[in-house]
């Protein structure tokens, strides 16, 4: 037996609004938005005031305002919060999904893409620095030192542990990372100043052809 009329409208009626809408997708889009970066976060965290945010941007809000001598605050309530982050892995996720379902499109979903095969260069390329400098290849711990202390490649900044591995590296006789691991000591970046002991790394790396 055939449809009736009116099964034929409930039906088209249904199809229509099981159809995602365009505005659907959009708002979609924003509730993901990074509210720092209003992009969507390739490695979002959630911060103690609930909000997710991309990991660099919100850690680099935390840092301007210690360095500043205030307290840490949240970027949506201006509320002082302590600057915990967590892993928002089912956010990233959600993201990657939506993305790959073609249920947000555009060029934040283009950006975010890119950006997620940078990571994940990114990370293959801090790795096998890693792995080097655990194997006590000289180039590696001071290329890692470099990334450490500049915050680069994805990577946090951490002096101290730059500073850890610039000095195994001048240990070993890489001739830059002495020198390097030198004027650290020098203005105590990572380290506890000590004015003769950087002296020494920097005169002694540049007798060496630094």
């Amino acid at each position: 037996m055939a449809p009736s009329a009116r099964g034929k409208k409930r039906s088209r009626a249904t199809e229509t609004t099981d159809e995602p809408s365009s505005e659907t997708d959009e708002r979609l889009e924003n509730e993901l938005l990074c509210p720092i970066t209003q992009a969507l976060p390739v490695d979002p965290v959630t911060a103690l005031d609930g909000y997710v945010y991309e990991s660099k941007a919100i850690e680099e809000w935390f840092i301007k305002q210690e360095d500043q001598g205030e307290r840490t605050t949240s970027p949506m309530t201006r509320a002082p919060i302590h600057p915990t982050l967590l892993p928002a892995t089912q956010v990233r996720n959600t993201i990657a999904l939506l993305i790959e379902t073609k249920q947000i499109t555009g060029e934040k979903a283009t950006a975010w893409l890119e950006a997620s095969k940078k990571g994940q260069l990114d990370r293959e390329f801090v790795a096998s620095l890693q792995k080097g400098a655990d194997e006590g290849v000289p180039k590696a711990m001071f290329d890692l030192g470099q990334v450490l202390r500049k915050g680069a490649r994805g990577v946090k900044k951490n002096d101290a542990e730059g500073f850890f591995w610039l000095k195994r590296g001048a240990d070993r006789g890489h001739v830059t990372a002495m020198c390097v691991a030198g004027q650290s000591r020098l203005l105590g970046r990572g380290v506890h100043p000590n004015h003769t002991l950087g002296m020494g790394m920097v005169f002694s790396a540049a007798w060496r052809g630094s």
